[in-house]
């Protein structure tokens, strides 16, 4: 798949003299080291004033300083509101109305340095109710299911979104509904954004991509909180989560959330697992049109470390047929894994990465949602989402 790679939007720059900048509420801006992501320099100076009429909260997609010495000294540091943050420390950091942010580099040891996103609340209130009406979280919108097919009804599964090129309706990953103003995806989905400065959209209650239902929207993400042990290598803890600038409304059944599992007590070995996505029906192979799906079995990690030996953490749930031809492929990325237990679907992985598409002796490697129940609430405790029916 071909990238256009716009440059980000609202990016500020590096200046040894303040740059001041006040963002309207929702709005965001991007602070980067110089060269990023090529090593900043040394001697290196930036300073930053962000102000907004709300709260700014600092997300960083990335961020890789020297470390702090033996005493605890940080060499090289990024301050926000004179708190200093080096080495790999820093995920995100909340501030008021106000947040002055300075980066200093001395004359040793370059990194690669950080891309953090400053955005303003959005000033709404959003408070943890049931929102009005019969939304129930994992309920499927079922009515004559295409029989031995692969496509789904239209809106069959209401929790299903994607990560789009802005402007455009072309799928490059996965995502599913998990809240009011909040998408969970994976990390090297969103790690694409910050390699290649990529300027991208949130696409739900979608189905045929060209032919645009009235169900379907587009939202603008604000920001994005990926994994600060996402490891690009060996894909462990590849789970991120997208905060939308505006909220999801969860009146109509075209987009409604996924249930999340109530505890990491449940393995989910050998049970029917649905993934869904529009990604390609062969390695190599063209995007469908229309939303897909496919269901495939769950497995022990012992049995799947047979076909990947190490590389298969506890942070990893395996699903596919030992003879392939269904599974998971380009483009599926980030997308939800699920269980349907008979009353409601859960989501139990996030599409990750595997040995081509449906390659026999190979299953389709997802991040084990059970593993990241505690971090996904502490990350999206301003969302609203619905109960279970079940």
């Amino acid at each position: 798949m071909s990238l256009t790679l716009p440059s980000p939007r609202n990016t500020l720059t590096c200046s040894k003299k303040t740059v001041k900048t006040t963002l309207a509420p929702g709005e965001s801006a991007i602070i980067q080291t110089p060269n990023y992501p090529s090593d900043y320099n040394s001697k290196s100076k930036c300073q930053w004033k962000i102000k907004s009429t709300t709260d700014i909260t600092i997300t960083c997609v990335d961020f890789t300083l020297q470390s702090s010495n033996k005493r605890g000294k940080c060499a090289d540091a990024l301050m926000l509101d004179g708190k200093k943050f080096c080495g790999t420390s820093l995920t995100s950091y909340s501030g008021g109305t106000s947040i002055k942010a300075v980066f200093k580099s001395n004359k040793k040891k370059n990194y690669s340095g950080f891309s953090c996103y400053a955005t303003a609340d959005s000033g709404t209130t959003v408070t943890t109710t049931t929102p009005s009406g019969d939304c129930k979280c994992g309920q499927a919108n079922k009515a004559s299911r295409i029989v031995g097919g692969v496509e789904t009804e239209v809106n069959e599964y209401p929790w299903q979104a994607a990560m789009i090129y802005s402007g455009y309706t072309q799928v490059f990953c996965g995502a599913s509904v998990i809240g009011t103003k909040h998408i969970l995806t994976a990390a090297h989905c969103t790690q694409a954004v910050t390699d290649y400065s990529l300027s991208y959209q949130v696409l739900t209650g979608a189905h045929d991509l060209t032919n645009a239902a009235s169900s379907q929207l587009i939202f603008n993400a604000a920001t994005f909180i990926q994994h600060s042990d996402y490891d690009s290598s060996t894909f462990d803890n590849d789970i991120s989560i997208i905060v939308l600038s505006n909220s999801i409304d969860f009146t109509s059944s075209d987009v409604r959330p996924i249930c999340l599992p109530y505890s990491d007590a449940d393995a989910y070995d050998s049970v029917t697992a649905t993934v869904s996505g529009w990604g390609t029906t062969s390695s190599g192979g063209s995007q469908p049109d229309v939303l897909m799906e496919v269901d495939v079995p769950t497995m022990s990690n012992s049995k799947c470390q047979s076909s990947y030996g190490s590389s298969i953490t506890d942070n990893m749930l395996c699903a596919g047929y030992d003879a392939g031809k269904k599974d998971s492929c380009q483009g599926d990325s980030g997308g939800p894994l699920t269980y349907n237990s008979g009353s409601g679907y859960t989501q139990i992985g996030v599409v990750s990465w595997g040995y081509g598409c449906a390659s026999a002796g190979y299953p389709g490697v997802y991040a084990r949602v059970t593993k990241y129940l505690s971090w996904i609430s502490s990350n999206t405790a301003s969302s609203t989402t619905c109960p279970e029916a079940f």
